[in-house]
């Protein structure tokens, strides 16, 4: 998708993503430097980061622009596995009841 986006010089009805056309520039207005870093590392490396628990969504939408279907599932999946293995390892601080499971 984005070597396509670099071809054609324009951007996609979305207020997610602007292209210079007149640079070989990508601009994501709403995507902070931690979002950044998961986007980066993911087109980069093929590795699957989570972002922070507010840029979500934020990830997600961006992505969702520049990889396909199947590639989006495959990192909401990852995110999931992450997620419930950040959640076992939490424990309860007022609490005896533990949630945390140790590998």
């Amino acid at each position: 998708m984005l070597e396509g986006i670099f071809k054609e010089k324009c951007s996609l009805p979305t207020d997610q993503m602007l292209v210079v056309d007149t640079e070989d520039r990508i601009i994501f207005p709403h995507i902070t430097d931690e979002d950044m870093k998961c986007l980066l590392t993911y087109l980069y490396t093929g590795q699957v980061i989570l972002p922070e628990f507010d840029g979500f969504a934020r990830v997600g939408r961006v992505l969702s622009l520049l990889v396909d279907r199947e590639q989006l599932k495959d990192i909401f999946k990852e995110w999931q596995k992450m997620i419930v293995s950040n959640l076992l390892k939490v424990e309860k601080v007022h609490s005896y009841n533990r949630i945390s499971q140790k590998f």
